[in-house]
């Protein structure tokens, strides 16, 4: 869990309703904390001593992971230099002043790039960010900043499993295990074959599935034979409870040959219906799979992961083979045969819903990422077979775009959820230390 250190720091000279706007603004982190789960720690009174908040600093070093940093007033340049010179991560917050006329009440703003310049002078490499804003329970800028801190912290205990490897051949999408667990904690759990689904498949429980079954037939149209809706979703169970079993929050799994080989079946119907909860990879993509959590996270709706394999003068086009999450695809959606194996499910084709949508990728070994938003329309009603989405007013010219993602590198795959949160994830990969290109 998050645990979530906060002060507020002042000088006598400011004494305008200073220690309501701070016992304000513990209040609602109270509250917050119960509604997004995590813990704070806070110090009662506001600090104008320097060697208070020296005390308190060196108190928190071990029991926090940020301190968030609330500059009420301005305050003098030596709490500065003690923050600047502290270890912890901090997140400023500055208050906005309650009417432009008369004297400043708190000066906070100009107190937060007072300190911000200090750590700069200090301890130029310290890692920090802002916000500026009232402290109201509903408010977005201070939810938003807690969201990135909850995924900073559980990015350090994260799960993936790595199921079978990478799709053979696919050398872009390999990442180094040790590179994720030094870089970020993040600990890969392979599964070198299919044996273990083979095996909790054959100890399902019948009725479990039957249930499933009658729920999602509600959902899609099955035009192919009902066996592939049993096998697909036989899997879908398998894969959900090994993901519970190893406490796994995200899954890369190598589809192909290995389900074909092993249970006759394409997988993408399964992994779209996994997504749902769980994000799941196709093709082994361990940093796809990276990205699909970051995006969940964020984004609190299911993600998928996409090939960009058209563009034209106004849009791109995304396409994959049908491992779309129901929630986010438009009716009608049927359970269909794999696009390039006639006979053979199961998959998912359909249309992605309209609306505003975020894009990302990691590069080969965190090199860098990729943000980018567009908005999802249907200018005509043909469509590739699999899972398709049309993508316009995009923020660059799409030819610009695929020069972009080609001259840097990036693997062909981008990870998509709906929203626009491309600044969020670029202030997740500020603290991780990835550059990130945006447009």
């Amino acid at each position: 869990m998050l645990k979530l250190g906060f002060l507020g720091v002042t000088q006598k000279t400011f004494k305008s309703q200073k220690e309501d706007i701070y016992n304000r603004s513990i209040d609602v982190l109270l509250k917050l904390s119960q509604k997004l789960s995590f813990e704070l720690i806070y110090s009662p009174s506001l600090i104008e001593d320097p060697f208070i908040l020296q005390k308190i600093l060196e108190e928190w070093q071990d029991k926090i992971d940020f301190l968030l940093f609330q500059t009420t007033t301005f305050a003098g340049g030596f709490l500065g230099e003690i923050l600047a010179k502290s270890d912890l991560p901090v997140i400023f917050w500055a208050i906005p002043e309650l009417e432009i006329k008369g004297n400043l009440k708190w000066n906070s703003l100009c107190s937060l790039n007072f300190f911000a310049s200090l750590i700069k002078k200090f301890n130029p490499k310290k890692k920090f960010d802002w916000i500026y804003t009232f402290p109201e329970e509903e408010n977005k800028e201070l939810i938003e900043m807690l969201k990135v801190l909850k995924i900073l912290k559980n990015l350090k205990s994260l799960k993936i499993i790595h199921l079978v490897g990478t799709a053979p051949g696919f050398f872009n999408l390999e990442v180094s295990y040790e590179l994720l667990k030094s870089k970020f904690g993040i600990e890969i759990k392979n599964y070198p074959s299919l044996d273990i689904i083979v095996e909790i498949i054959k100890s399902l429980d019948k009725n479990e599935l039957e249930k499933t079954k009658e729920e999602i037939k509600k959902i899609i149209n099955i035009p192919i034979e009902e066996k592939w809706l049993d096998e697909g979703l036989k899997i879908a169970i398998a894969l959900e409870e090994l993901a519970k079993k190893e406490n796994a929050k995200a899954i890369a799994s190598r589809c192909w040959p290995d389900f074909r080989e092993t249970l006759s079946i394409f997988p993408c119907f399964s992994f779209a219906i996994v997504s749902e909860k769980i994000p799941v990879s196709c093709e082994g993509d361990i940093l796809s799979a990276l990205g699909m959590y970051i995006l969940k996270e964020i984004s609190e709706k299911p993600t998928s992961v996409l090939d960009l394999v058209y563009y034209d003068n106004k849009s791109i086009i995304l396409w994959h083979c049908g491992n779309t999450s129901l929630s986010l695809t438009k009716p009608p959606i049927s359970l269909d045969y794999q696009f390039n194996h006639p006979g053979m499910g199961s998959t998912i084709d359909s249309k992605f819903k309209e609306g505003e949508v975020t894009l990302f990728s990691f590069n080969q070994d965190l090199k860098n990422a990729l943000i980018f938003s567009g908005k999802i329309s249907y200018p005509f009603e043909s469509k590739f077979k699999g899972s398709f989405a049309y993508i316009t007013d995009l923020p660059i010219k799409p030819r610009e775009l695929f020069d972009t993602i080609v001259k840097e590198g990036f693997p062909h795959h981008l990870v998509l959820s709906y929203g626009n949160f491309v600044a969020l994830i670029k202030k997740v990969l500020y603290w991780l230390e990835i550059p990130s290109i945006t447009f």
